[in-house]
């Protein structure tokens, strides 16, 4: 193909997604290999057109010694020869990548992102160029369907995301290689992108190649097009679902809300989807298949039950709607005895038993209880509140499981889980904070007389 035709369709992409606007500062993420060495090689070229300024950065992984190092004198060079303020830093991938455990290639990414924002951050630059190419976008597109994605998934590398441009999208590796031979252009080669060993070198030297011979020469151009069609989908899909959320979504603090009305109205995907965008927009998390359908068969569950997602994630089948909050540290001890005249803590409660004193006359107030302890040993447990736990609520004569109790008060599918009671002799004579037990109210025969005390932690 004509070197001509290249930088055409280089231009019309550019215009086509509007990446480029008068007066940019463009930092160009330049590696020293053939891609980033076009990117730089173009932008030189097109420079009075798209009336830009330029500079170039480096980040050595440290990963092949000697040639890691000549990578970047390379790139400074190629900088000078052309008047490009040039940026470079080294950084040890293998032990980030260790530390972190994370994959090389992540570790890599990752490392060069957070190098490109900090450098745009200090010197105010616009735009962030990086040098991926249609190729590129196959590769990812193929690693994303045999790990199992969805739409986004498949829409393959987003020419813009943020700050973040990717001009070169629309032509292929082989393209750039064959304008760079016939501009008599140099450039350094990564021996390591020939390994097997990487699964996105085996989908580029296997997967792709037996594609382009057996079904089809433009296989890379073929999903290039599949993946912007699928853009599109994902852009209106967003588009409605961001609709939905304002309808079905409820903040709360640090916790939100997503109402199961969607499920009824729509279907079961549909909430997936709205749940998997907030998620990882409140908690930074991206929920897998598993997380997803297992929140769905949650929403089908009675109120109270619960799950835990990683990342610490709480997730409550509320009235209506299922509700996401980080997971407080759930206490190690099932129980505890009350010593008297002690505070101590159980869950999100601090408590005390202490003895009323003969002529100490008795005061109510919102952080204390008075029962009548005739009767009573002198070991006072508290626990979390068990299924099947019954008592008598002060000013009934029937037994009540508290359970019921706590749905007719309304209390909120966390605080439930977090609700202690107060047991003596195995009889709950304390739901803590709300109710005590009829059965051990005062009366004018009570002879033993204690005081309950708590507060919130």
């Amino acid at each position: 193909m004509h070197p001509k035709t290249i930088e055409q369709r280089v231009i019309k992409f550019i215009d086509s997604e509007r990446m480029i606007s008068d007066g940019d500062s463009l930092l160009i993420g330049l590696s020293g290999g053939a891609d980033s060495v076009f990117a730089i090689y173009f932008f030189t070229k097109y420079l009075s057109r798209y009336k830009v300024s330029l500079s170039a950065a480096h980040l050595n992984h440290n990963l092949r010694g000697a040639e890691s190092d000549g990578d970047e004198e390379f790139c400074g060079k190629i900088c000078v020869d052309w008047g490009i303020p040039f940026y470079s830093r080294k950084v040890n991938i293998a032990k980030l990548s260790k530390n972190r455990k994370e994959s090389l290639e992540t570790a890599a990414r990752n490392e060069r992102y957070k190098y490109f924002d900090s450098l745009s951050s200090k010197h105010g630059f616009s735009k962030i160029v990086t040098a991926h190419t249609c190729s590129d976008n196959a590769e990812t597109v193929l690693f994303n369907l045999s790990k199992g994605t969805g739409i986004q998934g498949i829409s393959g590398i987003p020419p813009i995301r943020g700050n973040i441009i990717r001009p070169f999208l629309a032509i292929t590796k082989a393209e750039i290689f064959e304008y760079l031979k016939i501009n008599g252009i140099d450039y350094r080669t990564d021996f390591s992108n020939d390994s097997l060993e990487y699964d996105r070198n085996f989908i580029r030297h296997k997967v792709l190649s037996e594609l382009k011979e057996r079904i089809n020469p433009n296989v890379e151009k073929s999903i290039l097009v599949t993946s912007q069609n699928l853009r599109k989908s994902e852009e209106l899909n967003s588009f409605f679902i961001s609709y939905l959320e304002r309808k079905h979504i409820f903040e709360v603090g640090e916790s939100f809300s997503v109402s199961i009305k969607v499920i009824n109205d729509f279907d079961a995907n549909v909430f997936k989807e709205i749940v998997r965008k907030k998620v990882k927009s409140h908690f930074n998390k991206t929920l897998s298949q598993i997380d997803s359908n297992s929140i769905v068969k949650l929403a089908g569950q009675q109120v109270g039950k619960y799950l835990y997602l990683s990342g610490k994630i709480e997730v409550v089948r509320e009235r209506g709607r299922i509700s996401f909050r980080k997971a407080k540290a759930e206490v190690e001890t099932e129980e505890l005895i009350v010593p008297l005249g002690k505070w101590v803590e159980f869950l999100d409660r601090k408590i005390k038993i202490d003895n009323l004193e003969q002529n100490e006359k008795i005061k109510f107030n919102r952080n204390n209880e008075f029962i009548c302890a005739d009767g009573c040993s002198d070991k006072f447990i508290i626990r979390r509140w068990n299924y099947g736990d019954k008592f008598r609520p002060l000013g009934l004569q029937n037994f009540k499981k508290i359970s019921d109790f706590l749905t007719d008060e309304k209390v909120d599918s966390r605080d439930r889980r977090n609700q202690s009671v107060l047991v003596n002799k195995g009889n709950v004579l304390w739901v803590v904070g709300m109710r005590i037990d009829d059965r051990f109210k005062l009366t004018d025969k009570s002879k033993n007389v204690m005081r309950l005390w708590q507060k919130k932690i």
